[in-house]
């Protein structure tokens, strides 16, 4: 897996990308590639997480040989108190 980030004032930001080969069976190939961001409300003592992240299978044998487009979105916040 490869991952970058970045630290912009009270705004963090992520890229990622991971490869899998042969993990599920033989010639099966699969991909995912991520982006983030955290919003730091120190006042509040609260941060805002936004992620996507798309997924894709190439498993020669079923039905649907290219399997694109599995797209997740994600929204959550974190309290402290």
């Amino acid at each position: 897996m490869i991952a970058l980030g970045a630290y912009l004032g009270k705004t963090s930001f992520s890229v990622d990308y991971g490869y899998s080969d042969n993990v599920y069976a033989e010639d099966y190939k699969g991909d995912s590639f991520g982006i983030a961001a955290v919003q730091s409300f120190a006042d509040y003592g609260t941060e805002l997480v936004l992620q996507f992240r798309q997924y894709a299978l190439d498993a020669p044998g079923s039905s649907d040989q290219d399997l694109d487009g599995m797209n997740v979105a994600t929204i959550g916040a974190r309290v402290k108190f």
